[in-house]
C-alpha cells in the first residue's frame, strides 16, 4: 500500500498490514473508510460508526483509538491528511457540526461548519497541502476548494480557474504546487485537472 497520501478504500471493506522483516501478514478486521501516514510513520484509520467520528491510530506497537470524548470533532471521518509540521487533519461529513478537526501535538482543535463569513463546509472529502504549508479542502458537493494559511480561510471555484467545483483529490508535485482532480467525467460534470502555483491557475481537461 502505498501511504504517500490519503487514501479511499471504499471498496475494500478491511485493510491488512504485511511486516517485511518477519514475512507476516495480520488483517485488520475493522471495515475502513479511509487512511493516511502522517510525518512520524504512524497509521491513521477512519472507522465509519453509527453517524460518528471515529479514528484509530497505529504506531508500530499500540493502537490508539480517537472520538469525540478524545476532543476530535463531530461527524462521520471523510478524510485524513498528515501535514509536513506533523499535525494530523480530519475532514468531516455528515451527521455533526464539525467540518475540520486537527490533532497538533496532543491537543484537538476542531473547526465548525461555518469558518468565516465567506466559507461555509459541507462535506470535506480531500485534504492537501502546498510548498507553502498551507492545507488545502475539498468543499462537496461541488462548492469548490478552501485554504488555510494558519489563520485566513479562502475558497476558490470555477470562477477563479479550478476546473470543476467537484474536487475528489488533492496532491502536492515536487514544485510546491497544488493539483485537483474535479469533476465526475460525466455529462455536466466533465472534469479534468487543475494545478495552483500559489498565484495562476491552469487546467487541463
Amino acid at each position: 500500500v502505498d501511504f504517500s497520501a490519503p487514501m479511499m478504500t471504499g471498496t475494500l471493506p478491511t485493510a491488512s498490514f504485511h511486516d517485511v522483516r518477519r514475512g507476516t501478514t495480520q488483517p485488520y478486521t475493522i471495515s475502513v473508510s479511509t487512511m493516511a501516514k502522517d510525518i512520524s510513520g504512524r497509521l491513521w484509520f477512519a472507522v465509519p460508526v453509527a453517524q460518528s467520528a471515529f479514528l484509530q491510530m497505529y504506531a508500530g506497537r499500540q493502537w490508539v483509538s480517537y472520538t469525540q470524548a478524545s476532543g476530535l470533532g463531530s461527524g462521520v471521518v471523510t478524510a485524513l491528511y498528515g501535514a509536513s509540521n506533523g499535525d494530523v487533519w480530519v475532514g468531516h461529513g455528515c451527521c455533526g457540526n464539525t467540518a475540520i478537526s486537527r490533532l497538533s501535538g496532543a491537543v484537538w482543535t476542531t473547526y465548525p461548519k461555518q469558518v468565516s463569513p465567506d466559507v461555509n463546509f459541507a462535506d470535506v472529502t480531500a485534504i492537501g497541502e502546498d510548498g507553502n504549508g498551507n492545507i488545502w479542502f475539498s468543499n462537496n458537493p461541488a462548492l469548490g476548494v478552501v485554504r488555510f494559511d494558519g489563520s485566513t480561510w479562502k475558497r476558490y471555484t470555477t470562477t477563479d480557474g479550478l476546473v470543476d467545483n467537484q474536487v475528489q483529490q488533492i496532491v502536492r508535485d515536487g514544485q510546491g504546487r497544488v493539483w485537483f482532480r474535479a469533476g465526475y467525467g460525466g455529462i455536466g460534470s466533465p472534469g479534468g485537472l487543475s494545478v495552483f502555483d500559489g498565484v495562476n491557475w491552469r487546467t487541463y481537461g
